[in-house]
């Protein structure tokens, strides 16, 4: 019978111990994954302000950090077409936003 509390003991500590890490990992994962993530110098909550300035600012930084942007695409059209973007912001959708990035 002592062997049997034993082991009792032993399976109700590890589940105790596995039901604790799931918690905590758990917790960790969801404030990881459910984070918001807000521009530093965009304080404005309106979608149009928010879309244009991260066009701009991809607009300027993507050539500067990308090894070979212009591989398939003239520089100069990258530069029109993104203008482009950026004036039609008010009239596209956030999914025609996101699929024009993909052209």
């Amino acid at each position: 019978m002592k062997l049997n509390k034993k082991r009792k003991i032993i399976l109700i500590s590890i589940f105790t111990i596995l039901v604790l890490i799931i918690a905590i990992v758990g917790t960790y994962l969801y404030g990881l994954l459910n984070r918001t993530t807000n521009s530093p110098t965009v304080k404005t909550t309106e979608r149009t302000e928010r879309w244009m300035y991260d066009l701009k600012y991809l607009k300027t930084e993507l050539p500067k950090k990308h090894e070979n942007l212009f591989f398939s695409k003239i520089e100069s059209e990258f530069y029109k077409e993104m203008d482009l973007l950026i004036s039609k912001v008010e009239v596209y959708s956030d999914i025609e936003i996101k699929e024009s990035l993909l052209k």
